[in-house]
C-alpha cells in the first residue's frame, strides 16, 4: 500500500470513528482531523471536500461489508435457510457494531429522496445476487415471488435495526440479545421459506 493509500485509509477510519461518535449531521472536518491527528489541509489534499471524503468512506466501508455478504451468498455448499440466516445475522451484527455509520449509509436517500447513490445501487445488486442464488435452490418458486419475500425480509430487519426504539413499547423483542435475535431471524425465514 502506498503512502497516499495509507493516509487516505487513516482519514477514512477517523471519519468512521467520528460518525459513530457525533453522527452524520454533526460531523465536521475539524473532528475528523483531530481524530486522525492531522491538519485540515491534509484532508482537503487527499479528498478535496467533505462530500468526496464521505463518498470514499461509504464506498470503503460498504465495500468491506459487501465482501462478507458476497462470501455468504457465494458459498457453494449451503441451502436457502442457512444462507439467509447467516446473511441476516451478519447484517444485524454489523449495524449494531456501527449504528451511526449504518444510518449514514442511508442518510442521502432517506433525507433527500436521492436513491441514485452508490450504497443503494450496490444494495440492490446484492439482493439480486441473493435472489438468483435462492432461485437455484428453489426452482419451483417464481423469481418475482422470491423478490417480494426478500423485500419483506430485509425491510423487517433494516427497519428494526436502523430504528431500534420504533417498536419498543409494542414488542418485547430486543435484537441486541443474541438469543432473541436468532429467534427473530429464524421466525422471519420460516415465514417465507420454511424451517430448515
Amino acid at each position: 500500500m502506498s503512502k497516499r493509500q495509507k493516509q487516505r485509509e487513516k482519514i477514512m477510519t477517523a471519519t468512521v470513528a467520528c460518525i459513530e461518535k457525533y453522527g452524520i449531521q454533526s460531523l465536521t472536518i475539524r473532528n475528523i482531523a483531530e481524530q486522525a491527528k492531522i491538519n485540515i489541509a491534509a484532508i482537503n489534499y487527499y479528498f478535496g471536500s467533505k462530500e468526496e471524503l464521505l463518498e470514499a468512506t461509504f464506498r470503503f466501508t460498504w465495500g468491506n461489508a459487501l465482501e462478507d455478504w458476497n462470501e455468504i451468498v457465494n458459498r457453494p455448499d449451503t441451502d436457502t435457510y442457512t444462507m439467509l440466516f447467516d446473511f441476516l445475522m451478519f447484517t444485524i451484527e454489523g449495524v449494531y457494531q456501527y449504528p451511526n455509520l449504518s444510518k449514514a449509509h442511508f442518510y442521502e436517500p432517506f433525507i433527500s429522496g436521492n436513491y441514485d447513490v452508490y450504497v443503494i445501487k450496490e444494495f440492490i445488486a446484492l439482493l439480486r445476487r441473493l435472489r438468483d442464488k435462492i432461485c437455484k435452490f428453489n426452482p419451483e418458486r417464481a423469481s418475482d415471488e422470491i423478490d417480494r419475500s426478500l423485500m419483506q425480509i430485509t425491510s423487517s430487519i433494516f427497519l428494526l435495526v436502523l430504528m431500534p426504539r420504533l417498536f419498543e413499547n409494542f414488542s418485547k423483542i430486543d435484537l441486541h440479545d443474541q438469543e432473541q435475535r436468532k429467534a427473530y431471524v429464524q421466525h422471519i425465514i420460516n415465514q417465507y421459506f420454511g424451517a430448515k
